[in-house]
């Protein structure tokens, strides 16, 4: 009897399988593309950056309309280095040790000066002090001021900052409590 030979249809489960493979490949790839497809796409070679240079100077130049931009304000309000007044503010008046610490900011840029301090407890001064102006990037700072404690004891009291620099002068006012 003869055997009969069998065939195996295995290769078509395998053509089948290789089919979705290649399906899914195309279907990942579209969607790749529609959603990176925004960007802007870059030449491939320097060639093509020649060819559509070359092609851009072979076109007659139009007249462009030259369009003059806005002068950018970046602060509202007057430049205070134009002030006849000399502004700023304490930036820091508290304890640190023995010591109160007194640091004044000052609004416009000045050459050189000096700042002059005074203490005021129930209207009276009870102690004063002088420092030069530093400069900063664009204002002006106090040397800083460090008072010792005992020199003022303890209390509420009335910071009152004189600035004079540049023939101007202003007044630096604040409160701190020890």
């Amino acid at each position: 009897m003869a055997k009969r030979r069998r065939r195996s249809k295995k290769w078509i489960s395998w053509l089948f399988l290789l089919m979705l493979l290649i399906a899914a490949i195309a279907v990942c790839s579209m969607v790749f593309k529609s959603y990176f497809g925004n960007e802007k796409e870059e030449p491939e070679s320097e060639l093509e950056v020649k060819k559509e240079t070359k092609e851009d100077e072979d076109e007659e130049p139009e007249e462009q309309e030259v369009v003059e931009k806005e002068e950018v304000v970046q602060y509202d309000g007057e430049d205070p280095n134009n002030s006849e007044e000399i502004t700023g503010v304490i930036t820091y008046a508290g304890v640190s040790g023995d010591s109160l610490m007194i640091r004044v900011n000052i609004d416009q840029y000045l050459s050189n000066g000096q700042c002059s301090l005074k203490i005021n407890e129930y209207g009276t001064e009870i102690y004063n002090d002088s420092a030069l102006l530093v400069n900063s990037a664009s204002t002006m700072t106090c040397e800083g001021f460090d008072v010792p404690i005992p020199a003022i004891g303890g209390g509420d009291f009335e910071i009152i900052i004189n600035v004079d620099a540049d023939g101007k002068s202003g007044t630096i006012t604040g409160e701190v409590s020890v």
